[in-house]
């Protein structure tokens, strides 16, 4: 329950995990569980989240980041570690309790940060990126301190410290050797091995053997067990089976890493907080100020204004639940005692509850740290001076600067704003009216008298601020106009949504500017060349768009996809794989589940009045269940989905659904309804297939996999085939690709009851296959497939039988096939071999749609 209600308030899961283990801790009144040996397992937590880390950072990728390892994020790791040892070691602590504590605070939490971004629409922000890649980094550049604290428990004495360091570090590079040499020589043939067999149980077998096989050869060299699943987890990260390998750990990691923070939760004594309470407190602060300060210089002395150095510190000043790992293996160690322990494990924890308000305020906090208060007069005084503004300007990078030259040199009054200090000093040492604010303040509008502005121009980079402004504007001031710079035609059409008049997409406009250019030099007419121009934008860009090719639907990527969920158990496959599906081509997801209108109308029948609160509780219960589906997905592969409960038929929702969100691929599970409902009507994709349906859909059959394998694409050469390849290869760019092309003589039957000669067939069906063979390798070639990106297939017989003997020889878990047929007869049956592959695989199969299918609109 407690994990169930942290995940529906968005709350990290660690906390939830440390507060169950306060509840089970003998600290606490209730269900108590033996430390000592709940220790034991949950250590392996560490182990396997080390072991991870390590897979996401083999050496060439460690080798191609060594700059903003070795410089920002080691410097920040190691620099707050010096100035909060040094600090504690001048307060009386000894040095080895104060280096502990150091680095202990160092440590960020990537979880807190990247939700917390996500949902502030800020992770694609400079400050953003940055301050999660150096939380990230942070894990790496913290291995170090494995070797380093059990040495600091273990050593008396300056001279035994020195002498126990440089044995632990010649061990540490003596276990690298060992493990390195290892995974060289025996991994990798080892896995091919494993992998041959086919048999998913004994991978993840194997691959739990490697894990604790390199924890025990650095633990009987006196170093940690996570030093070593580290090892073996950059080794194996150079490997081909690295997805597989870290998604067959990942139910292991996760279990073991919550037991783990179960039992930093058990450590926790509320008794001792009345007399710890300051002294945390202080702690937390010190947490706090020394890595924004930190963290601040060094981002700042990289090169990066002062307004986006603030925020990356205030992004990373939280605290991390690494350096719960630390603590506990100081703990461990006996290097600090129980009762420091209590103070830094909450300083801690209070460091995390206040570092979310300051990631959520960072822009805020970050402008009053860099606005000038001696300076820079109040916004009002500034204003109070100049004209009432024709045209208000939000941003002044080079296309804010570029439209204030021209207003200028125009003598059209004009305003602008903008959130970076350097660009105003810029901007008003030009003679141009720049102010610093955020023109999406509706404080800062009225204050600028925008009721009286002709026209706002939006010039900001960021698509998500420009969004913001725009919706802003279009609130507050309805009434004043406003165009908005884009970066393509997918963030003109949101800002024109949100309210612009008109948003240019840049990428469009400078091939436009290039074009009329060449015109121009060709002594084309200036007046037919602004016309021509003119008449482009007044039809959407869709004139200078690349058309689809031919036989290719307009959906070409699953920019945004739906699933359909029953909560079966089952359908977690469905879900997990549109999460992978999601974040391997950075799509929006959306989850439904549909209560049927025929039950509720039954439940209507039954109860009478009291039916709204038995419709609410399901409503309620089926909410929690989907969030509950989709959570740990969400959490494991960094991807944020929108869920909805619908009431109505499943098959309509699904299609308004799909038509409201212009879903580009719909994801279905394969199990779940009753069988008498599969037998008499089809599945849920049979049936939605045959209405006229455009959109691709996914029936995911199996648990998945990291990424797709081996897929067969069957090709009939009718114009869905092409774009079923492109799909194909779009999808699973790093999958075997077999293109299956199965075929009958027309009127074959008919030849053979008529007594034509076996050899004259036999020659037929010769020349016929070569002629298709050729027809293939130009298709495939048209999809942009090199001979040595697939692998083509002609055979004679009846395709539907041919399909399913390529499935078992190839073992795929994914058939491509295309839906056909405005027929009426053809329509029911979907066409023969659609029905057949959705009927009878035993993988997953995605159908693609002609886009002849589409329904005729005309009268």
């Amino acid at each position: 329950m407690v994990m169930v209600t942290f995940q529906r308030l968005h709350i990290p899961s660690s906390l939830g995990y440390l507060l169950v283990g306060l509840i089970l801790g003998p600290h606490t009144v209730g269900p108590t569980v033996h430390v000592a040996e709940f220790k034991v397992l949950a250590e392996f937590g560490v182990v396997f989240l080390l072991f991870s880390i390590g897979l996401n950072y083999s050496l060439p990728q460690l080798h191609a980041m060594r700059h903003q390892i070795l410089g920002l994020g080691t410097a920040q790791v190691a620099l707050t570690t010096a100035a909060v040892g040094t600090l504690l070691w001048l307060a009386g602590l000894s040095p080895a309790v104060a280096f502990v504590i150091g680095a202990v605070f160092a440590q960020s939490s990537s979880t807190i940060i990247g939700r917390q971004l996500a949902e502030q629409g800020e992770d694609a922000t400079p400050h953003g990126r940055l301050g999660l890649a150096i939380s990230v980094f942070q894990d790496v550049t913290a291995v170090p301190f494995l070797i380093l604290i059990p040495v600091l428990g273990a050593a008396t004495g300056m001279n035994a410290l020195a002498g126990e360091l440089g044995w632990a570090m010649a061990k540490a590079v003596l276990a690298f050797t060992l493990v390195f040499y290892a995974a060289r020589w025996a991994l990798r043939p080892l896995f091919h091995l494993v992998a041959e067999r086919r048999s998913s149980e004994l991978f993840t077998l194997t691959v739990l053997l490697v894990v604790l096989a390199a924890a025990w050869t650095t633990n009987s060299l006196g170093l940690s067990l996570a030093f070593g699943a580290f090892l073996a987890g950059m080794m194996l990260g150079e490997t081909e089976f690295r997805h597989q390998v870290e998604s067959s750990i990942r139910p292991f990691r996760d279990v073991l890493l919550g037991l783990f923070f179960v039992g930093i939760g058990m450590l926790i004594d509320p008794s001792t907080l009345p007399r710890i309470w300051h002294w945390a407190l202080l702690g937390a602060l010190l947490l706090l100020s020394s890595k924004i300060v930190v963290v601040a210089l060094i981002v700042g002395r990289s090169g990066m204004d002062a307004l986006e150095a603030w925020r990356t510190a205030l992004l990373l000043a939280v605290g991390g639940e690494f350096g719960f790992a630390l603590l506990a293996i100081a703990l461990e160690s006996s290097v600090i005692d129980p009762e420091v322990g209590q103070i830094v494990l909450t300083a801690v924890l209070f460091s995390m509850v206040a570092g979310v308000l300051l990631i959520r305020y960072n822009q805020a906090i970050a402008s009053r740290l860099t606005k000038p208060v001696a300076s820079a007069p109040p916004l009002a005084d500034q204003l109070s001076g100049l004209p009432a503004p024709k045209v208000l300007i939000g941003g002044y990078g080079r296309v804010g600067h570029t439209i204030a030259v021209l207003l200028k040199s125009s003598g059209v009054d004009f305003v602008a704003f903008d959130t970076d200090p350097k660009r105003v000093q810029q901007g008003q040492a030009e003679g141009h009216a720049v102010l610093y604010g955020d023109i999406a303040d509706a404080e800062l509008l009225t204050a600028a008298r925008a009721e009286r502005a002709s026209l706002a121009i939006i010039t900001v980079d960021s698509h998500v601020v420009a969004l913001r402004t725009v919706a802003a504007l279009s609130q507050h001031f309805p009434q004043v106009p406003v165009i908005a710079r884009a970066r393509d035609l997918e963030a003109s059409s949101a800002l024109i949504e949100a309210g612009a008049i008109h948003a240019y997409p840049e990428a469009i406009e400078s091939s436009l500017r290039l074009g009329a250019t060449a015109l121009r030099m060709l002594q084309i007419p200036t007046v037919d060349i602004d016309q021509m121009l003119q008449d482009i934008r007044d039809w959407d860009y869709q004139p200078v768009i690349d058309p689809p090719r031919e036989g290719e639907c307009q959906m070409t990527s699953a920019q945004t996809i739906l699933v359909a969920t029953d909560l079966s158990a089952p359908a977690r496959h469905s879900v997990e794989r549109a999460f992978y599906l999601a974040a391997s081509i950075e799509s929006e997801l959306c989850i439904l589940h549909v209560m049927e209108l025929d039950s509720l109308e039954s439940l209507r029948e039954a109860l009478g009045d009291d039916v709204f609160e038995v419709k609410t509780a399901l409503n309620s219960d089926a909410r929690m269940r989907l969030d509950l589906l989709t959570g740990d997905a969400a959490i494991n592969r960094g991807v944020a989905a929108r869920t909805r409960v619908a009431e109505g038929n499943p098959l309509a929702t699904i299609a308004a659904e799909a038509d409201a969100l212009d879903a580009h691929l719909v994801v279905l599970g394969a199990r779940g309804e009753s069988f008498l409902r599969h037998a008499l009507l089809g599945s849920t994709a049979a049936r939605l297939l045959r209405k006229s349906w455009r959109r691709p859909v996914l029936v995911v059959k199996q648990a998945p996999h990291e990424a797709y394998r081996r897929v067969l694409v069957a090709v009939d050469f009718s114009p869905v085939s092409l774009h079923a390849i492109r799909l194909a290869r779009h999808w699973s760019p790093n999958a075997d690709l077999v293109l299956l092309h199965a075929f009958e003589l027309p009127y074959e039957g008919k030849l053979t009851f008529a007594g034509i000669d076996e050899q004259v067939i036999r020659r037929l069906v010769m020349t016929e296959s070569e002629h298709r063979r050729k027809r293939l390798r130009d298709l495939a070639t048209a999809a942009g497939l090199a001979p040595i990106d697939y692998s083509g297939r002609v055979i004679h017989g009846v395709p539907a039988q041919q399909i399913a003997a390529m499935e078992q020889e190839y073992d795929c878990d994914l058939i491509v096939v295309g839906k056909h047929g405005s027929h009426i007869a053809e329509e029911l049956l979907l066409g023969s071999v659609t029905k057949h592959v959705l009927t009878e695989s035993q993988c997953d199969v995605l159908v693609i749609c002609d886009p002849r299918d589409a329904p005729d609109e005309s009268p």
